[in-house]
Order: C-alpha cells, then sequence, then structure tokens
C-alpha cells in the first residue's frame, strides 16, 4: 500500500486566518530531500536519461513525474505522459491533509512555496491533458478548484481560461455571477476573453427566457469595439463575410493598435473558443452585430477610450499570464512571449517560478541555467539577450495592474521543447518499460514503507558516477 511515509511527503496546516486554512507540503529530511538534491543535479543537465534513474529509486518522486511526463509530452508520447502525470496526482492526493477539502474555498496553498507548486502545475497540466479529450466539464470543475487553491495569487491565470471551460459546459450562469460578484475587483470585462465571453453567456440566457438580444447584443458590440482583433480573427477564420460601408473589425491601423501582450491574449481566447461562435445560434447574431460596430463605431460612447486602452494598458503580460501561456505551448501564442520569459530558468517540473519563491531547503549546489550549454545557447539566440538581466517582479492576479510593464522583444528562439524533441528514441521506450515493472509492483505492493538508505547511497553513488 502506497503511504505518505513511503512516498516521503506529507500535507500540514500552515496557519489560518479569517477563516481560511493554509496548508503546505512537507518533504522528508530523511529520503525525499536527499532524492530532491539528486534531481537537481540530474535536470540542470538536461540529461533525461539520468532523471529517469531518479525515478528507478523512488517512482513517486513528484518533480521527476512532472519533468519526464514534459518531456514525453513534447516528443508526441502522450499516453506516457498522461501516465507519469496520473502517478503525480495520486501522489499528492495521498498526502492530503484530513482537513484539506478540494471543493472548499476556505482551504488554500500558497504558490510561492516550493513544496506546494507541484499540485498547481500537475493539476493545470491535466486540465489541458482532458481538454484535448474534450472532457469539458472535468476541465472545468479543475480550472475552478485551481483557482480556489490560491485566488489572491491567481499563479497559473485561471482567468484566461475558466470563463471558456464553463461556455463549453454551457453553464452560462456561472459566467454570468462571476462577473457579477468579481467584476468590481478584477475588472473581469476588461479582459478580452471575458468581455466576449459576457456576451455570448448573455445571448444564451436570453434564449432559455426567451427574451430579445439587445442587452447582449450591446455587450457584444462593446467587445467588439474594445477588442476588435477578436472579431477580426473570428470572421478569418469562419469565413464570414462582412457587408458594411464603413471597416472597423477589419481596418489594419485598427489592428495594429493592439500591443503585442493584447494581441497574444486574443489569439488565446480564439484557438480555445473558436467553435463557441460557429454555432448556427450564434453566427447570425454574431454577423449583425460586427456589421453594426463597422457602422457606427466613431458614434459609439467609449470609441476614443477602447483607442487609448489598446495602446496604454496592456503593454507586457504579468509573471503569472507568461507561466499560463508557456505552459499552455501553444506556439502562434507562445511566440509573442517577451524575451523575459526565457532569462531565467525554465524547468518543466516548476516553469518560471516567482521571485519571492521560498522553502524548507534549497540545492547543495546552485547550478545556474548560463552553465547548461544547451540552454545557453538557446538564449544567446534571443533578441536584447542579456545573461546578467533580473527577473519581474511577480504580479498577483489577472488585473489591468499586471500589465503595465514596458513592452519585451518577441521570442524568436523558439520554445525551451525543442531540445526535448531531440531525445534520442530509445528513451520513450526505456522509460515506458520501467513504468510498466513499477506498475507491476505496485499491483504486488512491492513498495517500501521506508526507502533503504544504504541502498538509496549506493544509487545516488551511480548516478552521480553517470553525471561525472
Amino acid at each position: 500500500v502506497v503511504s505518505t511515509q513511503s512516498t516521503g511527503i506529507q500535507m500540514v496546516v500552515d496557519k489560518s486566518k479569517n477563516g481560511i486554512t493554509y496548508f503546505k507540503y512537507v518533504h522528508s529530511k530523511t529520503n525525499y530531500q536527499k532524492l530532491q538534491q539528486m534531481f537537481w543535479k540530474a535536470s540542470h543537465l538536461a540529461d533525461p536519461h539520468a532523471v529517469r534513474q531518479v525515478l528507478e529509486i523512488h517512482p513517486y518522486h513528484l518533480d521527476t513525474l512532472l519533468h519526464l511526463s514534459e518531456v514525453c509530452r513534447v516528443s508526441e508520447d502522450t499516453q506516457t505522459a498522461s501516465d507519469l502525470l496520473n502517478r503525480a496526482l495520486f501522489c499528492l492526493e495521498k498526502a492530503f491533509h484530513p482537513s484539506f477539502n478540494v471543493t472548499s474555498v476556505n482551504c488554500r496553498l500558497d504558490f510561492n512555496r516550493r513544496e506546494n507548486r507541484a499540485l498547481f502545475v500537475a493539476l493545470f497540466r491535466q486540465m489541458l491533458f482532458v481538454s484535448l479529450k474534450s472532457c469539458w466539464q472535468t476541465a472545468f470543475e479543475l480550472s475552478k478548484l485551481l483557482y480556489n487553491l490560491a485566488p489572491e495569487q491567481d499563479p497559473l491565470a485561471c482567468l484566461l481560461i475558466i470563463d471558456t471551460l464553463a461556455l463549453k459546459v454551457e453553464d452560462y450562469n456561472f459566467v454570468l455571477q462571476f462577473i457579477d460578484e468579481f467584476n468590481h475587483s478584477l475588472k473581469l470585462t476588461m479582459l478580452p476573453n471575458f468581455a466576449y465571453s459576457f456576451s455570448i453567456a448573455q445571448f444564451y440566457k436570453e434564449i432559455v427566457e426567451g427574451t430579445s438580444h439587445d442587452a447582449s447584443s450591446d455587450l457584444l458590440q462593446n467587445a467588439i469595439l474594445n477588442y476588435p482583433m477578436i472579431a477580426q480573427l473570428i470572421c478569418e477564420k469562419c469565413s464570414f463575410v462582412i457587408e458594411s460601408n464603413s471597416l472597423y473589425v477589419m481596418n489594419e491601423s485598427v489592428l495594429k493598435s493592439h500591443t503585442r501582450s493584447l494581441t497574444q491574449q486574443c489569439k488565446l481566447y480564439l484557438e480555445r473558443s473558436l467553435d463557441l461562435w460557429k454555432d448556427t445560434k450564434v453566427v447570425h447574431w454574431f454577423k449583425r452585430n460586427v456589421e453594426f460596430v463597422n457602422t457606427n463605431h466613431s458614434t459609439m460612447p467609449g470609441y476614443q477610450e477602447s483607442q487609448q486602452r489598446r495602446k496604454t494598458v496592456f503593454l507586457s503580460p504579468p509573471l503569472n499570464v507568461m507561466r499560463h501561456i508557456f505552459i499552455s505551448d501553444i506556439s502562434s501564442v507562445s511566440a509573442l512571449l517577451p524575451t523575459t520569459a526565457f532569462e531565467s530558468s525554465q524547468d518543466p517540473h516548476d516553469p518560471m517560478p516567482p521571485p519571492s519563491s521560498y522553502s524548507d531547503y534549497q540545492p547543495e549546489t546552485t547550478v545556474s541555467r548560463s552553465g547548461n550549454p544547451v540552454m545557453a545557447f538557446i538564449n544567446s539566440l534571443m533578441p536584447g539577450f542579456d545573461q546578467n538581466t533580473q527577473n519581474d517582479q511577480e504580479i498577483g492576479g489577472v488585473n489591468l495592474g499586471g500589465f503595465l510593464h514596458p513592452a519585451g522583444e518577441e521570442n524568436r528562439a523558439g520554445q525551451w521543447g525543442e531540445q526535448l524533441r531531440n531525445i534520442p528514441g530509445d528513451f520513450g521506450v526505456a522509460l515506458r518499460e520501467m513504468l510498466a515493472n513499477l506498475y507491476i509492483q505496485d499491483n504486488q505492493n512491492a513498495m517500501p514503507e521506508v526507502i533503504d538508505e544504504a541502498e538509496s547511497d549506493d544509487d545516488e553513488n551511480r548516478i552521480e558516477d553517470d553525471l561525472d
């Protein structure tokens, strides 16, 4: 039986404040922290074989599971990637404190604590995996869980996807109620995705109630006025023909008024929500409102403000938004990430750690990415490369204040995943064979309750010999 003693991690109460209980994960000093040191040495050499050896010693080492899962994903071995991720989630769930309730908004974790971040990353990747299988309800529930774990920080910018997933499962009331409750504090309708989701949720509510579409049309017209690029992309991808005497949505100068960060958010929204705008009930309503804005945009309330907002507000994405985009790995969107997104370590198990990160223990030997010849080469190809450049500060929550920073240059060097796609072909086979053996051991309850120290020392020496 797999226990918290055998995995080496457990969840404990961190503190309680204002009726909210904060929990934290703790790593065992007797074995887990020692293996973590081994993992750090292996992972910073960008050698998946060395990382795999850590998993052979400890089949439930979280960072190794998350690291190798991402290696397999970018190598297009999605089945193995999913198996490794599920194993990590099982380990994390096994360590839950008896009082930790995933359905409660009063149970939270601090993302700044390094030991806690494995849960956030694993849940976000699981949400992406189930979305690929069109398991929208599961993905929606995971997005709500992720947001509730740290709503003040929203470290993975769940606000960029939670509305789309709600619409996918036809939970229109959730979108409307969420906006009604949090729009004042979070300025949700100033985000491109929520501006359009607000209108379409209201549209479907009107269909259910049998009322006119005046309210939803006003919302859609306002969304188009503020963020015409989304409407332009919808028309382009759906081959809609708009008949208007005046063009606003397709006007080149209007589209150029979108900053790189705003363009990034518009494209991210369209990648996930395009099918919502192909619904036959929506198409006529959408085209009619695009034509209205095309004809009347200059006389609409807020016209001047919308032009100014596009130029001055969305200048550069905050760290949580970049983290969201980085993990999502949508090429057309990731290509617009600023160079600052790649100036620090982008480990698959802990991408874009916050500057305020803390932990019970640290690597015994600090290995910088500049010491990794592969990453150093990739980083050197990026425009404006400066190995002494410091990271931007973490921005809490997805709000307008998070975008008030100088814009960075476009990343032309590609994703960190490119180096992983070139791993030897036999690696995936060896990893699958190892996993099959691990599953057999699990079924036979052969996993030891405590890792044998002598055996661990022998394995550590073997790995260190390989690393040398």
